[in-house]
């Protein structure tokens, strides 16, 4: 690892007309001790030609391009962690950018005070025609937004790398919200970070947000959702503050609550109640047991009794 160095990873697949503007804003920060890591994941257009280009005028030692097979951003992004050489972490996809003083200003955050993370405000622009604008502010408590199924921007963090490498990793079984179960989970391991105001981070609004939006509309990415965040809770309970506990439970409702309003699925509300009773269970006792058992989807009971069990120690 090398000291003061920003790693700026760069997850890309068919982006070669967009990829550029995204590593040339990384080259553009007043911040000069960078390294910029694209993962190709597989692209079909001549995104390694373009690649081959700029790394002519950044330098093959600070612009660094590897290839895989396809395997999704999850994959990539991992790829792009093991290959990282810096202090600091920047996660940034092919089709955004960043404001030239971003990482100078979050570099000196973090170090100030001893912060894992640093976040900043975004500004996203849609590609319509005209496109739309609008602004995204962090000035609020990111644990109770994620919690409540509400994703942050993660081009807009700095991660310091000790604090991912070799400890989390994004779930290669994904194609969506990839982005909210890893936060989440790290920040299930935090007890601070620190907000550095500014719209520093440009996020582009594609299509496929739209194509996302229609598959979350059954409920089989909610239960994995879920199903991944509190399997990593109960993994790893010794090293989990048992302050951000509430975090589960607030996520686990928000996701059963998207469950019951598609309409999916008839457990969805019994699966609701199996996951809120037993967390107040002194209050309810064995009663929710009686009642609701014989209502209650196998994988729930499963869960519900983890819950129940961790929750009186």
């Amino acid at each position: 690892m090398k000291k003061n160095l920003v790693t700026i990873i760069i997850p890309t697949y068919n982006r070669a007309k967009y990829i550029v503007k995204a590593i040339d804003s990384c080259f553009q920060q007043t911040y000069k001790e960078i390294e910029v890591i694209v993962v190709d994941d597989g692209s079909t257009d001549n995104t390694r030609f373009v690649i081959d280009e700029m790394a002519i005028k950044y330098g093959p030692h600070r612009l660094k391009y590897f290839c895989q097979e396809k395997g999704g951003v999850s994959k990539a992004r991992n790829r792009g962690v093991e290959q990282a050489a810096g202090e600091f972490i920047q996660f940034l996809d092919s089709d955004d950018y960043l404001r030239d003083i971003k990482l100078e200003n979050q570099v000196t955050a973090i170090t100030q005070a001893a912060f894992p993370v640093a976040v900043c405000d975004y500004m996203c622009v849609s590609n319509d025609d005209p496109p739309r604008v609008f602004e995204v502010n962090y000035a609020v408590n990111l644990k109770e937004r994620l919690a409540r199924f509400d994703c942050v921007n993660i081009g807009t963090l700095l991660f310091r790398a000790d604090t991912i490498r070799g400890k989390l990793v994004f779930e290669t079984s994904f194609s969506w919200s990839e982005d909210l179960d890893f936060l989440i989970k790290y920040f299930l391991k935090i007890k601070k970070w620190t907000y550095t105001p500014g719209l520093w981070c440009l996020y582009v609004r594609h299509d496929e947000a739209r194509l996302t939006r229609e598959f979350m509309m059954t409920h089989r990415p909610y239960k994995q959702l879920f199903f991944s965040t509190y399997y990593y809770w109960h993994e790893n309970r010794k090293n989990i503050p048992r302050e951000n506990d509430w975090m589960v439970r607030n996520y686990a409702a928000s996701i059963f609550k998207l469950m019951w309003a598609t309409d999916k699925i008839n457990a969805a509300r019994v699966a609701y109640f199996a996951l809120g009773f037993p967390l107040s269970i002194k209050r309810y006792g064995n009663m929710f047991w009686f009642v609701f058992r014989p209502f209650i989807p196998s994988f729930m009971m499963t869960i519900a009794r983890h819950l129940k069990r961790e929750l009186k120690t």
